[in-house]
């Protein structure tokens, strides 16, 4: 799976304006390690975790655990870190309110949690659910092994952090939100409707949040 294009340089941004320099990070999602290359070059220490490192190219000295994210992780690992975030992840688990209660665990109190998933919320999306019942992001061609099998509403996800004792949870789009045929609608209405809820806009839904003291 690959990142939306920008999506790295926007959650490293994000990093930064609310994760102290320095900090101990857990990157949940690993993947080929080049979101935790981006964390370290910007003075973070990175931990990282995924399933398996077929697929991790980063360079010897950076901290890999494998674990299975579908199951009871928090144990496996065993430590606490400053922020943790997952990246494009919770949408090919299982059980995301599980998931968020895992992630509590590992992160200190006064710490932070930034959580990345498809937005299933943008008029886009919502056309695509009404015309075909399935979201963007989420149809047959989405499943299979590793795909997308959860889709998750930015009112869902906001009850799953609260769910799991996290606060202050705060959303934000990220993307253009419009497809080709639609952004000449997308100009006007999303005037209006942004006003209302910027959030829904992007296909990409930013979550971050914080544990409490």
């Amino acid at each position: 799976m690959f990142a939306q294009k920008g999506l790295h340089e926007y959650m490293l941004d994000l990093a930064r304006g609310s994760i102290t320099s320095g900090a101990q990070i857990l990157e949940l999602g690993s993947g080929s390690g080049a979101f935790a290359l981006r964390l370290m070059d910007a003075g973070f220490h990175v931990t990282c975790c995924d399933i398996t490192d077929e697929y991790f190219s980063v360079s010897s000295g950076v901290p890999f655990i494998e674990a299975d994210l579908n199951t009871t992780f928090a144990p496996q690992i065993a430590m606490q870190f400053d922020a943790v975030i997952s990246m494009e992840v919770i949408e090919h688990l299982e059980n995301p309110w599980q998931y968020l209660r895992q992630i509590v665990q590992l992160v200190r109190p006064g710490g932070t949690v930034i959580i990345s998933t498809p937005n299933i919320d943008t008029p886009r999306s919502l056309l695509s659910f009404i015309k075909s019942g399935t979201f963007k992001y989420f149809k047959d061609s989405d499943y299979g092994p590793g795909g997308h099998i959860t889709p998750i509403s930015q009112w869902q996800l906001t009850k799953i952090f609260e769910r799991a004792g996290l606060s202050r949870a705060s959303m934000q789009g990220f993307g253009t939100p419009w497809g080709r045929g639609l952004r000449h609608l997308g100009a006007k209405l999303g005037s209006l409707l942004m006003k209302n809820n910027p959030a829904r806009f992007g296909p990409i839904i930013i979550c971050i949040a914080v544990r409490p003291d």
